[in-house]
């Protein structure tokens, strides 16, 4: 196979109109299905079956669990022909026994309880039949994705920090974002991280949203990255806010694999292509504190052991404490550039030198004990204070000019490092998107949108209108542009959560409970288009 095309690092594209409604669509489906099934554990009490699920990992609070590997069918007791079974050849040498009245019954079942489906009667879970029904929702994209013999995992614990700023700290829209954000991984070495291709940005009423193609890859660190070849992995990402059917906002953050012909497998560069699949969910639980849920899996392929990568897995669900701390960096820098842009804007005062630390009021070490704890100065109010109440943190900076963005150390005072955690986490965003350049196409490509009227004509046709509206192509354009106008003002179509259920982005309104968009869109194409 002829390899003259190959691009690496692959560069930026665009998407046609039919991958990215169809990327789109699969993001929207599996946070849905990752929010049903958090709905599901709650509504059981929280409480996981041991007989079903395996404890890998405790960390900072939180529990990932595994599914356990199935029951042998050695172990399983033989079926017996009867009166009340007929027998089903399965296959040429292997019939199964099914009873007469099992549709009726899985029928009647199913309606009853449409949250459970069957096993077949010789399934090598025949010992944990009881336990072994799986959500329906669950089968849709991620069972479908979910290579075979590759466990399911997910993790959940409550920790500090609030929606908003775990919303900040996936938010990674750029390259250099994307690299800040991966570096509190300490177990891999981000290499390289790209934005492929960008479907939706940060908008006003939701500035964390973000859609996108990203490629990455990365090494392992410490000895076993000489034995290790890098992994490399190509995913759509998506992060934002929403709310649920109780209207209660939550965040969340998915990564999941793609294949793509235009970034092909790079094995010939050295890298392995990794699968993987991770959605985070993210839930205020209590004052100052918020629950995580997250659930997916990963299959390292290569000669990793099954054990090992799940086990690395597991500890990647476990960097929402970090992601948090991302955000409280984030909102660092960006008053650390505030205070640099004020610098230059206005005369530069002299230094105020006072004897005494301005947070804890003790005396600054001067001679000879100066040398040995020195003191340090913040760099956001120039202050001097003492090493105890000194609050070290490595952030990102000059990320604009180049890939690879410069870390740097730097002091701040406890004060100015409280006032900064504090900062909402929702006007830091706004910043953030105002300073960032964006330009309509950058977003959405054309071909986009004419394949969205397109859609629209044809679901227009299916809707009741009248027959004069129907009969008239320009006139069901007209309709679908109005719908599109509509989207562009709502900053966002609506979302999806069930089939029967609407769940809309976040409003512009946080504490309302806003009207479902399709509503909205509705009363729209009422009042804009003439008869």
């Amino acid at each position: 196979m002829m390899q003259v095309n190959v691009v690496y690092p692959p560069k930026p594209f665009a998407l046609s109109a039919a991958e990215a409604i169809t990327l789109e669509n699969q993001a929207d489906q599996l946070v849905a299905e990752t929010l049903r099934t958090h709905d599901d554990y709650i509504s059981q009490g929280r409480v996981v079956d041991p007989t079903r699920w395996k404890v890998v990992k405790e960390k900072h609070n939180m529990t990932a669990y595994r599914t356990r590997k199935r029951a042998s069918t050695r172990f399983g007791r033989n079926r017996v022909p009867s009166d009340e079974t007929e027998a089903v050849t399965a296959s040429p040498q292997m019939p199964s026994f099914y009873p007469v009245l099992d549709k009726k019954m899985e029928h009647a079942l199913s309606e009853t309880y449409p949250s459970v489906t069957f096993l077949e009667a010789d399934s090598e879970d025949e010992l944990l039949d009881e336990f072994s029904y799986v959500d329906v929702l669950e089968q849709n994209v991620l069972e479908k994705t979910r290579p075979d013999r590759v466990p399911l995992v997910f993790c959940t614990g409550v920790v500090p920090g609030t929606v908003e700023d775990a919303a900040l700290g996936f938010f990674a829209d750029t390259d250099q974002r994307g690299l800040a954000r991966e570096s509190y991984t300490r177990e891999v070495i981000t290499d390289d991280s790209r934005v492929l291709a960008r479907l939706q940005g940060p908008t006003q009423d939701d500035p964390f949203r973000f859609l996108g193609v990203k490629w990455c890859v990365h090494t392992t660190r410490g000895a076993a990255g000489r034995f290790i070849k890098p992994r490399d992995f190509v995913i759509i990402e998506s992060t934002g806010m929403a709310l649920d059917s109780d209207g209660v906002r939550f965040s969340y953050f998915l990564n999941h694999s793609i294949e793509l012909d235009k970034v092909p497998d790079f094995r010939n560069f050295g890298n392995v292509r990794i699968v993987f699949s991770a959605c985070h969910i993210i839930r205020p639980h209590s004052t100052g504190a918020i629950e995580t849920f997250s659930r997916g899996f990963m299959d390292a392929r290569g000669k990793i052991s099954e054990r090992l990568c799940t086990y690395v897995y597991c500890d990647g669900l476990m960097t929402v404490p970090q992601t948090v701390e991302e955000a409280y960096a984030k909102k660092l820098v960006w008053s650390f550039e505030a205070q640099r842009r004020a610098d230059r804007s206005r005369r530069l005062v002299s230094l105020m030198v006072s004897d005494t630390c301005p947070c804890c009021n003790q005396r600054l070490h001067t001679g000879f004990a100066k040398l040995l704890d020195g003191n340090c100065m913040c760099q956001l109010c120039r202050k001097t204070m003492c090493r105890k109440c000194t609050v070290k943190k490595t952030l990102p900076l000059d990320a604009s000019t180049n890939l690879q963005s410069t870390h740097k150390a730097m002091d701040f005072c406890l004060g100015c490092y409280l006032e900064a955690k504090n900062l909402p986490a929702w006007h830091v965003a706004m910043e953030m998107r105002a300073m960032t350049p964006q330009t309509p196409s950058r977003w959405l490509h054309y071909s986009y949108w004419s394949a969205r009227i397109k859609i629209l004509n044809f679901s227009l046709q299916a809707e009741v209108l009248p027959s004069k509206v129907r009969s008239a192509p320009w006139k069901l354009s007209q309709c679908a542009r109005a719908l599109l106008s509509c989207e562009a003002t709502c900053r966002r179509p609506i979302f999806c959560q069930t089939p029967a259920i609407f769940v809309s982005r976040l409003s512009r309104v946080r504490d309302a409970n806003p009207q479902p968009q399709h509503h909205i869109v509705k009363a729209k194409v009422k009042s804009d288009i003439q008869l």
